[in-house]
């Protein structure tokens, strides 16, 4: 009975097929797991903004004043509705995460 015979030349070049296996097989891993986070976090921003955009055109219907920035929403009303004075309100809805 025969048994395996292999150079040092064979096992090294084994072991680096292998570890680039292994290697290339954990970055497609990582590279997956990165895109899928993005596309959660992408829906749920989108699904915020829809919903803030939603509110953002109730209140311009009641005379409210919209401002969208990149960091943050502004509303502010030049005049209470109810009781028909000026007065000024300020709000100030922060998205950092």
């Amino acid at each position: 009975m025969r048994r395996f015979r292999f150079t040092i030349r064979e096992l090294l070049c084994l072991t680096l097929a292998l570890a680039m296996g292994l290697g290339w097989w954990a970055n497609d891993r990582e590279h997956w797991a990165l895109l899928r986070r993005f596309e959660e976090d992408t829906k749920y921003a989108h699904r915020w903004r829809g919903n803030a955009e939603s509110l953002g055109r109730i209140l311009e219907s009641e005379g409210w004043e919209i401002e969208w920035d990149a960091d943050q929403v502004r509303f502010e009303a030049r005049w209470d509705i109810k009781n028909a004075k000026p007065q000024s309100y300020m709000a100030s809805v922060s998205t950092y995460r």
